[in-house]
């Protein structure tokens, strides 16, 4: 799994240097061929610095089990081995690819692509810590947010990898083929992505005007998160006193994502972008706390002020019941 997400990155950075550096950008942008045609030449550049090796190591161990280890090594086992690495490289290559067009740094990318398969995690862990917090009634056994966390692939292939042993179950799992689909789609997009995209972002961290506010905000929400995991619900702090340190580090964090995508300090004139991230903040928190909660504890007040009435009513209907069948008895005797 480790070499699943650091082969890829770097893999990325090595072929798609050419948006991340001016010179090398200006030098193969000056050539006479086409940006689909560039794109397709370095994916397939990029597969086969991946693959070969993957191919050839399966190549050693075929002609391993032929000879002196045929009673430890397998066929299948050899071919199922290669089509996982070929499947998993090919899925975790495409979040890099992406990555790497979104921005101009290499460093960026790095940043960006590890943020990507981290945010299902993070968000399923945020919904948790929220929902047990302020839900009342709540269970944290829930299977919801296991399922969003295994929208991330290296969570999938954690939970699922190390529980197959052949390619025969591995690609029985749906999620691989939803995976592969997706996959191929973020290669789409990103081709479309590079077709649109200015020579002129090469360096920038940013490389479109809309990816600012997505990392800036990403990584405060992000903060927050992390916030609330330690101060409020591991260190048991006070409400007020956990607001004022996750405000004090999301202005931080908020700040210092503006200083390195505007690469200067003067970037205090923001500080209304913050403020709507704090508004933000708010009606999430005060949605989760006060709407949900107020539909879960509603019908249970309910019952508890009606229970007295309904007794009442319960035995008021029973003396009826008495005194109607002494009645009846009365007639029956007339």
């Amino acid at each position: 799994v480790l070499l699943a997400l650091v082969v890829p990155t770097v893999v990325a950075l090595l072929v798609f240097n050419y948006v991340h550096s001016s010179r090398h950008g200006i030098f193969v942008h000056s050539t006479p061929v086409s940006r689909k045609a560039n794109y397709i030449s370095s994916l397939c550049a990029a597969f086969t610095l991946m693959w070969a090796p993957i191919v050839l190591t399966g190549i050693i161990y075929l002609i391993m089990g032929m000879t002196a280890y045929s009673n430890s090594i397998g066929v299948l086992p050899v071919f199922s081995w290669i089509l996982i690495n070929l499947c998993i490289t090919f899925i975790m290559f495409s979040v890099a690819t992406l990555s790497a067009f979104l921005t101009g740094n290499g460093f960026a990318l790095v940043a960006i692509n590890a943020l990507v398969f981290a945010l299902p995690p993070i968000i399923a862990l945020a919904c948790e810590l929220f929902f047990n917090t302020f839900l009342f009634g709540f269970s944290s056994n829930s299977q919801f947010f296991s399922k969003i966390m295994q929208i991330s692939p290296p969570v999938w292939i954690v939970n699922n990898l190390f529980n197959r042993e052949n390619a025969y179950y591995f690609f029985k799992n749906a999620s691989i083929i939803w995976f592969l689909i997706a996959s191929v789609v973020l290669y789409l997009a990103t081709m479309f992505i590079y077709k649109v995209r200015k020579i002129e972002n090469c360096g920038e961290v940013a490389a479109f005007r809309f990816m600012r506010s997505v990392l800036k905000y990403t990584v405060s929400a992000v903060v927050f998160i992390i916030c609330f995991g330690i101060f409020y619900q591991g260190l048991g702090m006070g409400m007020s006193i956990f607001l004022l340190i996750a405000a004090l580090l999301c202005a931080v964090a908020y700040f210092g994502c503006e200083m390195i995508m505007q690469k200067n300090l003067r970037v205090w004139g923001k500080w209304k972008g913050l403020l709507g991230f704090y508004a933000g903040v708010a009606v999430v928190l005060s949605f989760v706390a006060f709407t949900i909660i107020f539909v879960q504890l509603e019908p249970p007040l309910i019952i508890l002020q009606l229970a007295p009435f309904a007794r009442e009513v319960r035995v008021s209907l029973s003396a009826l019941g008495k005194s109607l069948t002494k009645t009846a008895d009365s007639f029956v005797v007339i």
